[in-house]
């Protein structure tokens, strides 16, 4: 009579990635937001900041989540669905940024082609009143003359709300002065 090995009849959970591991077919880690199964086994890449040229070829995506990791900082590793904020909006990342690499922004608050970011959610932010000598970016309130405005596109210093309506300024709301 011939013996039949079916290996693991279950996945493994091993909680979140760890450099230099040793990890066999079926384990099941935590990497950002997202869980991984190993396809293939194999020991690790030394840094997390190497999973996505070296490691990601052995794990398959096994349920796929979002990470909230707070303001955006120049310098930090980012994960594939980690949601950070920068400016007013929020990003989700599309693929691992490198802390080396960091991220590109176009204009102020603006994430740039292939910078491996998608806006999220895009809020305002309440910019107090207006300042000739300030950068305003899109979503940006502000008062002026008791009005409230709030910034279309990224603006130039100097746009004064009631003279750039439509181009760089929207009225938001009739105030006081």
């Amino acid at each position: 009579m011939a013996d039949f090995r079916l290996g693991r009849l279950k996945f493994n959970w091993r909680g979140d990635w760890a450099p230099s591991t040793e990890y066999v077919i079926d384990d099941i880690v935590k990497f950002g937001a997202n869980t991984y199964v190993v396809t293939t086994n194999h020991t690790s890449a030394a840094s997390e900041t190497d999973w996505y040229d070296t490691d990601v070829s052995y794990w398959s995506l096994h349920v796929e989540g979002i990470r909230n990791v707070g303001s955006y900082a120049q310098g930090t590793f980012y994960k594939i669905n980690d949601i950070f904020k920068f400016g007013n909006t929020q990003y989700r990342v599309t693929a691992g940024i490198g802390t080396t690499a960091g991220l590109v922004f176009a204009g102020v608050g603006t994430a740039a082609a292939g910078s491996n970011v998608v806006a999220y959610v895009a809020g305002f932010n309440g910019g107090g009143d207006w300042d000739a000598g300030e950068v305003y970016q899109t979503g940006d309130v502000v008062l002026y003359a008791g009005n409230s405005y709030v910034a279309i596109n990224t603006s130039v210093q100097g746009a004064i709300p009631p003279t750039e309506l439509d181009t760089q300024w929207e009225f938001l709301a009739q105030g006081h002065n």
